[in-house]
């Protein structure tokens, strides 16, 4: 027993001192673009203080492995995709305690801005923009295990067209809590749904997610240009605080909250949203466009601002707590 504890003990001091070693901290701008421009040496990064990059040169490979902001501020970061790497203009990594003020990327072809590998924890990017090629969504990756908490993104300058998927492509076995989106202006795909949130997902939770000031360009197209205002296609997904506020887009008969429903199993409570019904008859936006069971047995914390007005759909500041679209609504 003695030489197992032993040896136990070896392998923790050795671990440590491996992490340790693999720790490398960053003071500068100049510090972190020469360190991700080049040969990565170590697997996490500390910032250790407040960084403006405005004299410093553009970031060609992004950011990726695991970075430790310690509450610290990264300001006016420029970004450059680069065709010769597999990263370009991704921010491909582990992120915690850190804020980015006023950071710029130049799309070359990517699809999306972001990609991530764990987690994400209490992460701000304030007044986020683009130059270059439009992306087509946020998130590049499949969500799948991964955690995201305390995240807001203020996107206002992102260039967003032909958009499918406005956040993440899909969500599997993930936890989103307190996530917020600010401040988007997008195209949708013309003849291809639109999902607000993600296109897909599946055992998943996800608390208290706001999206707010999002315009919507563009006609649907039927069927296939439906929006779904918060997720596609939902299997076993528990949503619990979803505010949609300020949400701007021209209505379509096929639009709904959530889409398809695989099971029963998803439940959706505490629901807050001032999207007005810009048709003459109130009442046409379902929870679920193909509910699994009869969706009006369930009881939904659904809280609605809605007043009639013309199209293309604006809001209304205006609390009005109602059943309008079928929904039991009760009291918190």
């Amino acid at each position: 027993m003695q030489k197992l504890i032993t040896a136990f003990g070896l392998l923790i001091s050795s671990f440590s001192s491996n992490a340790m070693a693999d720790y490398i901290n960053i003071q500068t701008c100049d510090e972190l673009v020469s360190f991700f421009n080049g040969s990565i040496s170590s697997s996490y990064v500390s910032i250790t203080n407040d960084i403006d990059c405005t004299s410093s040169p553009t970031l060609e490979h992004g950011l990726r492995e695991s970075i430790n902001g310690n509450g610290h501020t990264i300001s006016n970061l420029r970004f450059k995709g680069d065709s010769s790497s597999r990263y370009k203009t991704f921010i491909s990594a582990n992120l915690t305690d850190i804020v980015f003020d006023n950071a710029t990327v130049h799309n070359t072809e990517e699809w999306a801005l972001f990609s991530i590998k764990a987690r994400w924890n209490n992460v701000k990017f304030n007044n986020l923009s683009s130059t270059g090629k439009p992306f087509k969504m946020l998130f590049w990756t499949n969500i799948n295990g991964f955690e995201l908490s305390d995240v807001l993104l203020d996107i206002a300058g992102v260039k967003l067209e032909e958009v499918k998927t406005l956040v993440f492509d899909k969500i599997f076995h993930a936890r989103v809590t307190n996530f917020t989106l600010e401040n988007a202006t997008l195209t949708r795909k013309s003849d291809w749904m639109t999902a607000l949130i993600s296109e897909r997902s599946e055992d998943s939770y996800l608390t208290n997610i706001k999206l707010y000031n999002i315009s919507i360009l563009g006609q649907p197209t039927g069927n296939n240009g439906r929006l779904d205002l918060a997720l596609g296609d939902v299997r076993n997904t528990h949503v619990n605080g979803l505010n949609l506020d300020n949400i701007s887009f021209s209505r379509s008969k096929e639009d709904s909250f959530f889409s398809y429903e695989y099971d029963d199993k998803s439940t959706y409570v505490n629901i807050y949203h001032n999207l007005f019904d810009d048709n003459k008859q109130a009442g046409n936006i379902p929870i679920s466009k193909s509910p699994r069971d009869n969706i009006n047995s369930r009881v939904i914390n659904f809280q609605s601002m809605n007043q009639p007005k013309l199209p293309p759909a604006i809001c209304s500041p205006y609390l009005l707590q109602d059943s309008y679209f079928g929904i039991k609504s009760i009291n918190n």
